[in-house]
């Protein structure tokens, strides 16, 4: 059996999330374990670097292989399957009948994380968002990232196009017309990144004529 495991990046991102955050310890610890297994140290380091057993390193990581990183959560002793059906039914109501805003939060649009944060929350039950994600899936509910999209009408649109237009017909011979779209819409960090990027490179400014 190979000592190593392979994790996926969202498994990667939740077991980090669960290592940096404010968790129980032994949720902490448990995903440290996974996370340093990952990262192909050997077991006698793993148990010299976190003080535990090889026991307890064979333990998580079996219960890892088996069911992900909800193996890595505390059951009620006695309880054979976690969770049952009365907090994704929980889950499902929230998404379809609630804001974020109506339980004090500023968000407007509901995500997995923010599910599985109030559901630790408010009633102490802790999964990760693949859980929510894969609850929501059965329902048939999905979230698919906002396309953002220019709805105002000008008024004075027609005039400004003919006046456009008047300029590229009356061009000079030795004159070139240049345009740069002036709408700047950066909703993302990623995209703001890009667009201060291309302004560093020499980008922004205004339509031009050269």
């Amino acid at each position: 059996m190979s000592h190593s495991i392979t994790l996926t990046s969202q498994q990667r991102r939740t077991l980090l999330t669960w290592y940096r955050g404010p968790h129980p310890a032994q949720l902490r610890l448990r995903a440290h374990l996974i996370l340093l297994l990952a990262d192909g140290l050997t077991w006698a380091t793993i148990c010299a670097v976190l003080y535990c057993s090889s026991r307890t390193v064979a333990r998580w990581k079996e219960r890892f292989q088996e069911q992900g990183p909800d193996g890595l959560l505390d059951r009620p002793r006695g309880a054979p399957a976690p969770l049952g059906t009365l907090w994704p039914a929980l889950v499902v109501a929230w998404v379809k009948d609630f804001t974020p805003r109506a339980f004090g939060l500023f968000r407007s649009r509901w995500c997995c994380e923010t599910v599985a944060l109030l559901l630790g929350k408010l009633h102490q039950v802790i999964v990760s968002r693949e859980t929510v994600r894969r609850w929501l899936h059965r329902e048939n509910l999905a979230w698919r990232r906002p396309r953002p999209v220019l709805r105002r009408a000008d008024p004075q649109r027609a005039a400004r196009l003919e006046k456009i237009r008047t300029v590229l017909r009356e061009l000079p011979e030795d004159e070139t017309a240049v345009f740069e779209d002036e709408v700047d819409l950066a909703l993302k960090p990623q995209d703001r990144l890009h667009v201060d990027g291309a302004r560093a490179a020499g980008g922004g400014g205004h339509p031009r004529r050269q």
